[in-house]
């Protein structure tokens, strides 16, 4: 099967509009969470249970893995399709890759948060948003071929016999999930007062017997 190449913007208008009907359909079952860096910012917000990261974690490696075969499956000839790996005639080292990486899951996990109804991404126009951001990724993307999603990565370069970029596999893992941190800690700061009231308004409440 020959594999027909898109032209940058249907390719980033493709995985936006992807993304979008993803997260409207599924986003009230299971909060959307395609991407364990969302789950961890959810987690360190407190608008999601510890306890269930684990199992999420587990289900989204499993389903890029499963999607990493499907392409291999598909595209025999292209042995490197759907990874990602540092393009020397863009960036010159991996630390600047890493760097790369940092700012656009940065912007990707602060729009979610701004936009999510608690730990789901099911607020407001929250899928627009989110939508947005992988459409600027996709067409931006050149730079490092940058990901956001650690699993996205994993999955293919799991499945993927090929040697080939996985020197800078460490990028496209620890930059999205730094990326989320600071994420978290903006969004923190930003929302302080507004959890600090809702903070007083559950120990009035518990004071008051519950009512």
């Amino acid at each position: 099967m020959q594999l027909n190449r898109l032209t940058p913007l249907e390719n980033a208008l493709g995985q936006g509009l992807v993304v979008v009907a993803l997260v409207y359909s599924l986003g009230g079952i299971s909060g959307a969470h395609f991407n364990p860096v969302v789950t961890l910012v959810f987690t360190l917000r407190r608008t999601f249970p510890l306890s269930w990261l684990p199992l999420f974690n587990a289900v989204q490696l499993t389903a890029a893995i499963t999607a990493g075969s499907i392409l291999r499956a598909l595209y025999k000839h292209d042995a490197i399709y759907g990874t990602n790996a540092i393009d020397p005639k863009m960036l010159s080292s991996n630390v600047l890759g890493f760097g790369w990486e940092v700012i656009i899951s940065f912007f990707l996990q602060f729009v979610v948060l701004q936009t999510a109804t608690r730990g789901s991404i099911i607020g407001p126009l929250a899928a627009l948003a989110v939508g947005s951001v992988n459409v600027v990724n996709a067409i931006i993307g050149d730079i490092n071929s940058s990901s956001m999603n650690p699993t996205r990565t994993l999955g293919p370069a799991i499945v993927n016999s090929s040697q080939d970029g996985k020197a800078s596999l460490w990028v496209y893992v620890a930059g999205p999930y730094v990326g989320g941190v600071i994420a978290v800690l903006i969004v923190t700061l930003l929302n302080f007062d507004n959890s600090a009231q809702d903070d007083s308004s559950e120990e009035m409440k518990m004071a008051q017997g519950g009512e």
